[in-house]
């Protein structure tokens, strides 16, 4: 396990809320399955993230949400909010504050990918001591993981993104 005080990962989680996650399934779904399904993905992750001994912050969605979050996930995690017009701008947003906070390297990872294996995290730390940065792409055309070192950081890699 990495322990460095100098990694952090963050973890993007938007509020539980019908008709704001997990929206694509709840066609096939309902909404209140969609839901439960992206309350599991969340907890699911948590879980794998607290064998780290990497820190990691919730950054949490929307901004204003704090106290519904801690009233489901509890006060022992720290929490980030995400602040901006659109994703890529919370996700440039979060890993400034990041390095702001003294951070060498830190990764986005969000709440989609509940079976993400540990290892990718490790490997893109890993990847990170000797690259600028890293990329998990997914199928989708998307990506499960990005991350910088902050000596490199490129917030312009997050311009356009919806």
């Amino acid at each position: 396990m990495d322990k460095s005080p100098k990694n952090c990962i963050l973890f993007f989680v938007k509020y539980p809320e019908a008709g704001l996650v997990k929206t694509r399934l709840s066609a096939e779904l309902n909404e209140t399955m969609a839901v439960e399904l992206y309350r599991t993905f969340v907890l699911d992750l948590l879980s794998m993230l607290g064998k780290f001994a990497t820190p990691f912050q919730i950054c949490f969605f929307p901004e204003n949400s704090l106290e519904k979050f801690m009233g489901w996930l509890g006060d022992k995690y720290a929490y980030m909010p995400q602040h901006g017009e659109d994703l890529g701008q919370r996700m440039e947003n979060s890993l400034a504050e990041a390095f702001a906070q003294g951070f060498n390297r830190a990764i986005i990872i969000g709440s989609d990918s509940p079976d993400l294996p540990e290892e990718l995290i490790h490997e893109a730390f890993s990847s990170l001591e000797i690259h600028d940065a890293v990329i998990g792409p997914s199928v989708d055309g998307g990506y499960y993981l990005i991350g910088f070192r902050n000596d490199a950081f490129l917030p312009e890699a997050f311009e356009g993104i919806e």
